[in-house]
Order: structure tokens, then sequence, then C-alpha cells
């Protein structure tokens, strides 16, 4: 197990997912999305008393008064989210032995306060930092005498992200559009909902959504203004759904046209819409973009996981910060306004405990 090498390491917990949210404005960044864009979500349904009976976890690492991760779990989660500024990514990758003092802290504090140890069974975030904390509470573990293994899982992405400087030129409105891309209806929901399903059968995990399920996942974000159809000939032949809001981002969830209709140019349309939308610049293209704001406000920057880099074009060509694969290893994707990184591997890993084999 590495030796701390930085007494200035500390760990702080937020007793409600509002105090949480205040301490982690500042570092409201793309990088942190799926982490404050989940507690987010729950701080809408949840008040101060369900929270505290439902035991939500909300720990934040600092040094000295710098966020460095962030780990949350919330009732409705699957796993733990990890989060890390842009700018302790960086701090990371300059000082490997950073990283492996704070993961080390954050390792012992959490088998210190969960009370099971195997409560810590599933973890998205970046992959350096989920490997780095798991490879310590897994040794912390073994000393108590619980073996697990590794679950390696599928999810296997690229967080990126794209902002106003990133963004290409605007291109030539084409004339006769046939594309209309327009924030869904209550009408648009039975097509939605049937989209949806055929969205999770193409995950790489093919789940099998009935369409209740589908109805009850769309249904409150195309109340708030979260998704987007593309009508062709009248027909919604596409859809994306946002989610994951916070101050300054929001996230791209769900991107996905009917096989029948694909390679036409309809999801790169929905995208440029939407993106361009979100972040309060001009759309040219398609018809159907509504005036003025969104109900969610503008953002400074819109956030996406990318499974497949090697067909990542589409999303390059609207302005995400994704790296080329040029002679196999990733380069570019460059923040323009910050000089750093605009994609950053994640992963969702887990442990499962060894099972004794009793032989007689």
């Amino acid at each position: 197990m590495p030796a701390i090498n930085d007494s200035k390491l500390r760990v702080v917990d937020s007793a409600d997912t509002r105090s949480f949210l205040d301490a982690t404005e500042s570092w409201d960044h793309s990088f942190m999305n799926f982490c404050l864009g989940t507690v987010h979500l729950y701080a809408r349904k949840a008040d101060a008393q369900t929270q505290e009976a439902q035991n939500v976890h909300l720990h934040m690492l600092y040094r000295a008064d710098e966020l460095l991760i962030a780990m949350t779990r919330m009732p409705s989660d699957f796993a733990w989210v990890m989060g890390i500024p842009s700018t302790a990514v960086e701090a990371f990758e300059r000082d490997a032995g950073l990283l492996a003092s704070a993961t080390t802290v954050l390792a012992q504090t959490l088998l210190a306060k969960l009370p099971d140890p195997l409560n810590l069974d599933k973890i998205i975030g970046p992959k350096v930092a989920v490997e780095s904390l798991y490879s310590t509470y897994c040794s912390l573990l073994s000393q108590r005498g619980i073996r697990v293994n590794l679950d390696y899982g599928k999810f296997n992405v690229n967080d990126c992200y794209m902002t106003r400087a990133s963004l290409p030129p605007l291109p030539a409105a084409p004339r006769g559009s046939p594309f209309t891309v327009v924030p869904a209806t209550t009408d648009d929901l039975e097509v939605v909902g049937l989209l949806y399903i055929g969205f999770q059968l193409d995950t790489p995990w093919k789940a099998v959504v009935s369409r209740q399920q589908a109805l009850t996942v769309v249904t409150q974000p195309v109340s708030d203004g979260l998704v987007w159809v593309c009508h062709v000939d009248g027909v919604v032949v596409g859809y994306v759904m946002l989610g994951r809001v916070t101050a300054r981002t929001i996230a791209v969830r769900n991107v996905y046209v009917a096989k029948e209709h694909r390679r036409k140019g309809i999801a790169e349309a929905m995208m440029q819409t939407v993106t361009r939308y979100c972040l309060g610049v001009p759309v040219a293209g398609p018809e159907g973009v509504p005036d003025g704001p969104p109900p969610y406000g503008w953002k400074e920057q819109v956030s996406l996981n990318v499974e497949d880099l090697g067909a990542a074009r589409i999303y390059k060509r609207v302005g995400f910060l994704l790296p080329d694969l040029e002679g196999g290893v990733p380069t570019g994707g460059v923040d323009p306004v910050t000089g750093r990184r605009g994609w950053n591997p994640s992963v969702c890993w887990g442990i499962q405990e060894q099972k004794t084999v009793v032989s007689n």
C-alpha cells in the first residue's frame, strides 16, 4: 500500500446534497458532470429528511482547499460515482505519487465509514483513479481477511465535452433541409419510448426494456424539455436525450436513430442543433429550434461519454474535444481556452467477494 506523502490531504463529508453542491460549485466542470449531475437530479427529488433516512454518501477529498476527488452515491445509483476536476486530472498526471496518496486516504476513510466494506461494490470514474483506489482498497480488505475479485465490467468510455470555443465554423444552412429537429412533447412519448427500447438493445449490454419501463424513463425528461426529436416527412426517426444538468454543464445521455434512417446525416443534424442550442449559439440547418433560452438555461459546456473513439467522427465534427487515433496513440482534443485535454478515459469497475469452496 502506498505511503501517504502529503499531510494536507483530508476528506470532508457533507450531510446533505445542498451543502455538497455548495462546496463543489467552483469545480462545476464537465469532468465532474457525472458526479455533480446525479447529485443535482437526486436533490430535486428528495428533501433533506429523505436524504438522511436513505443514507446518502457525499465525500470530498481535498489537498488544503483544492478539491481533488469527489465520491458520491445516491440511493437510486447503481454504482458509486467518482468525480475529478480538470485541474486535479492535470495534477495527478504530473505527480503519480499524489494520486496514490489521495486514493489511499480515500480508501482508508471509506473503509472506516462504510457499515459493510463490500458496499464499495461498483465505481464509475476516471480509469487511473478507479484503478488506484481499488488497488489500495482491495489490499486493505485482504488485511481484514476479505478476499475479493475485480470485475472490469463493460463500461469503457471517454468523457469529453464541447464549449463555444471548440465549435467549428457555422455551416451554411442547406436549402430545403429534410429534417426538423424540435423539443419533444407529450404527443411524442410513445414513439420516443420505442426508440429508447431500440437504444437499449444497441448498448453493449443489450438491455431488454418493456414499453412501460421505457415510458417511465422518458416521461420526465420530455416534460423537462430534455428530449429532442428529429422529424423526416412528419415521422419521428431519432431522438437526443439530455440530462445531468448542473449550473454550468449538461450531458448528452442518449443519441439514437432508427435503423432504417441511418447514414442520412440525422444523428449529426440532431447533435449539431441540440448542442449549439444548449450553448446559446446560432443554429443552422434543421428547422424547429425555439427562440429564447432552454428551461434549464444556457450552459458553458456540453458533456458526452463516448464508447468507441473509432466511431466518434460525428462528435468531433460538431465540436466535441476528442483525440485523433493516428498511429494508435490518442493525441489532440485539447481545450482551446485552457490548453488542457478535453477528454478522459473512464470505466465502471467493481469488486466481488471470493466464495469459499468447502469440500467434504
